[in-house]
């Protein structure tokens, strides 16, 4: 199901090939379109870095590019420390209507989540808030992805938190706890307004769980709807715990209160001080965002920023330059009329767009750069891979990680290209590559491995980089080593298995040459759409005793010809009509004969096991194998007379 838009997909054998799984993390279902996924701990086969795999099962053709096109404007355009970054997406290509949706995450080094940590501090619980609003900002205005914001989705990365795109909240999993209402307007009516009201319920209450480890599920009835009164009393009890001059009588009130939340709430009695903590500057938030009145829950987006920024945090210019001249939407400071971006941002730059973090007005660690030619838009991914600090991203083409050139900004040296299969829907499936590793001159590929989407590939040189000699692999003992042109062989060698032939091609198939069978029998001459068809071939018999050397016709002695004992160089000649021999032989020829069938049939009765084992099941591959090179059996290729 090759994609008709604008693409960076690859080939889901891509990450199969080169990521390994470890474990599975759990199931999920998307925040927005509510579409399940599985998502795996995965680990580079060769470097070792960790990622997270997340799949997305049995996608129809609208719901996968639906998908597809929010993942790709989060992966280009939203590329900041608050979420883990798409390092690839791929497709799994199941039948024409169906395919199955891969997304690879970055993790590093993160490793805990926000339900395996201890209740937070006050300046934790801050920093948690602000991450939400910043996310909030960042995301949906151009996507949404990233907006399930369940502890199993958020990870803790020293004082700071990442948020993942998991959604593993996913009613049914080990992790399932609701967050949200099942009244609640986001479900009725998908808007951007109703999405926002959620987001900030949302939040509110991860934030409010994580201070005191209440278990969410406390706050809601089984049909899932929300007890209001309980989740307003912990709010009360918590700003009621910031006063230090209460009276006897108002401190008798307050200890009755935490008493009956604890009745009320069951995973309270696991938790020794849920109330404690200086939480003055989040709870006057938290009571606005956890309110039923979705207006209230307005003000979460401007917790951040500017004029009012309640939260407080540097750089909180997250609106539209001042100054018309200045093309930048994000965070930063505010000097003459002008934001100098810091923060996450995007902004026109002279002829590029940049996305990403910036430092002082430049972009600084995690980003993407746009370019736009007449011919191709192109991104560089800044730090998309470690020890990679620059990757180049052509959309409908591919992606390149290596050696380029610095002014063009295309391949140029040591590298690895990983094709975009919307560059590739018109071509043969043999022509479809995954990926090329190797040598590059400025964007042509010079030398080195490619690999298909048949299974095959080629390890060579190239010429307008298509190969042109070297050894193409079609699967296990089964290669061509030689001249190649347009993907067709041209002179070489081809091996398949125990069968070897040396010569010269025609459209792909044995034009002339020698042709080694596996039982070491030889025919030397003229091929016809890849059969022996010859008026002077020369067959040797596997002992190496006989030769037949006259007319072949379909792959078999046709004609007139001669039978020669080579040690005493008797002659004889004969006339065969496809393959059965109307010459009364003499007897010491018809011995000779006799002898060899039976020695070719003993040796083809031990390698039938093995070969059985050894045969490679895959479809496209065995068309290349079967094309005129073996009879109908592939076997006894000395028995082509009655008497042999």
């Amino acid at each position: 199901m090759l994609q008709q838009y604008n693409s960076i997909v690859v080939d889901a054998s891509y990450i199969n090939k080169n990521y390994t799984q470890e474990s599975v993390i759990g199931k999920g279902r998307d925040f927005y379109t509510g579409i399940p996924s599985i998502s795996y701990l995965m680990s580079h086969s060769k470097e070792g870095q960790k990622y997270i795999l997340q799949i997305y099962e049995n996608l129809g053709y609208d719901t996968f590019r639906t998908k597809v096109l929010q993942l790709q404007k989060a992966m280009l355009e939203c590329v900041n420390e608050y979420t883990t970054r798409i390092v690839m997406i791929a497709e799994k290509e199941l039948n024409d209507k169906q395919s199955d949706l891969y997304v690879l995450y970055r993790l590093n080094a993160l490793k805990k989540r926000l339900d395996q940590e201890d209740q937070l501090g006050p300046e934790q619980a801050l920093e948690l808030l602000t991450t939400f609003c910043k996310n909030l900002l960042i995301t949906a205005r151009s996507t949404f992805e990233f907006l399930d914001l369940a502890p199993q989705n958020v990870f803790v990365d020293g004082q700071k938190f990442v948020i993942s795109n998991m959604g593993i909240s996913y009613k049914g999993s080990k992790f399932h706890r609701p967050y949200t209402p099942s009244t609640d307007s986001f479900f009725k009516d998908k808007s951007l307004a109703n999405l926002i009201y959620t987001y900030s319920f949302q939040a509110g209450l991860v934030v409010l769980c994580a201070i005191t480890k209440i278990n969410s599920a406390d706050f809601f009835f089984e049909d899932g709807q929300l007890k209001d009164n309980i989740l307003q009393s912990v709010l009360k009890v918590l700003r009621e715990n910031q006063k230090t001059d209460r009276s006897k009588e108002d401190q008798l009130k307050f200890d009755k209160l935490k008493d009956s939340l604890k009745k009320q709430l069951p995973s309270l009695s696991k938790v020794e001080k849920p109330f404690e903590g200086d939480y003055k500057l989040v709870l006057p938030i938290l009571s606005q965002i956890l309110s039923l009145d979705q207006q209230k829950r307005s003000i979460f987006q401007l917790l951040v920023c500017y004029p009012d920024n309640p939260l407080k945090v540097e750089y909180p210019f997250f609106q539209q330059a001042l100054d018309v001249n200045q093309e930048y939407v994000g965070f930063g400071r505010l000097e003459d009329n002008k934001i100098i971006p810091h923060g996450y941002g995007q902004g026109k730059f002279e002829d590029q767009w940049h996305y990403g973090t910036f430092e002082d007005g430049q972009l600084d660690k995690d980003g993407t750069i746009e370019m736009k030619t007449q011919k191709a838009v192109s991104y560089i991914l800044l730090n998309l891979f470690e020890r990679h600090d620059k990757i180049i991203v052509e959309l409908n083409k591919y992606i390149y990680i290596g050696e380029f050139d610095q002014q063009k900004y295309i391949p140029n040296g040591m590298g690895e290209i990983i094709y975009v299969l919307t560059s590739q829907k018109n071509l043969q499936r043999k022509r479809q590559a995954i990926n090329f590793e190797g040598e590059l001159k400025l964007g042509e590929k010079v030398e080195g491995r490619e690999f298909y989407r048949n299974k095959s590939n080629f390890d060579g040189t190239f010429a307008k980089n298509t190969p042109m000699q070297g050894v193409l692999t079609y699967g296990p003992n089964h290669f061509y080593q030689g001249l190649i042109e347009d993907f067709k062989r041209i002179t070489g060698k081809l091996y398949f298995g125990d069968l070897t032939f040396e010569g010269d091609f025609e459209n792909d198939k044995a034009k002339q040459g020698v042709l080694i069978y596996e039982d070491g029998s030889e025919y030397q001459g003229q091929f016809q759409n890849g059969q022996r068809s010859s008026l002077d071939g020369k067959y040797t018999y596997s002992n190496g005793k006989v030769q037949y050397v006259g007319n072949f016709k379909d792959d078999t002695f046709h004609g007139r010809g001669v039978l020669i004992l080579l040690e005493t160089n008797e002659q004889v000649e004969v006339e065969y009509e496809y393959g059965r021999c109307k010459t009364d032989l003499p007897e010491n020829f018809k011995d000779v004969l006799k002898k060899n069938k039976k020695q070719v049939i003993q040796k083809m009765e031990q390698k039938k096991p093995q070969k059985k084992n050894d045969d490679d099941d895959d479809e496209q591959i065995k068309e290349d194998i079967d094309e005129g090179l073996a009879d109908d059996d592939g076997q006894y290729h000395d028995l082509d007379d009655e008497d042999a």
